[in-house]
Formats: structure tokens, C-alpha cells, sequence
């Protein structure tokens, strides 16, 4: 999965003070994400023509659900610099 960009909205409730009445008034946006990877000049080639490896900071990779860890105090024993937990 690849990260193309964003979509928002901004919103803010005005309100009238006169009739006390409010509505809903917001901005709505879309920024799509151009990256590059860093800058090859390794050789004549790549000095010579802009060129950049490839990036991979917006790919995403999705792992199967994984199980639970419950983690169960039971009680406390506190010593003079110890604080102990079962």
C-alpha cells in the first residue's frame, strides 16, 4: 500500500449572537505527496542527468493481525525502596 497524499477538512461552528443561531462553516483540501529519493551521483551518467533512487518512505506494508498481550495485577507489596508487583 502506497500513501498518495491527504484529504482534509477544517471546520468551525460560528455563531450568531443576535438570533443565537450557529452553522457549520469549513474548508475543504487535498494534498497529494511527490517525493523523490536521494540525488544519484555515483557516475558520469547520473552527474550528468538528474536522477534519483528510488523512495519508499510513504509504502506501507500491512502484517496480519496479531494475537492480544492482557497483562493482570493482582496486588501490591511495598517495601522501604521497593515497590514489588505480583
Amino acid at each position: 500500500m502506497t500513501i498518495l497524499g491527504i484529504c482534509y477538512r477544517l471546520n468551525i461552528l460560528v455563531q450568531n449572537i443576535s438570533d443565537q443561531t450557529t452553522w457549520p462553516y469549513g474548508i475543504i483540501g487535498k494534498t497529494l505527496f511527490h517525493v523523490k529519493g536521494i540525488r544519484l551521483n555515483s557516475n558520469r551518467k547520473e552527474r550528468l542527468n538528474v536522477m534519483y533512487g528510488v523512495d519508499k518512505r510513504l509504502e506501507l506494508q500491512i502484517v496480519p493481525e496479531v494475537p492480544l498481550l492482557q497483562v493482570k495485577i493482582s496486588s501490591k507489596i511495598q517495601s522501604k525502596n521497593f515497590l514489588f508487583l505480583d
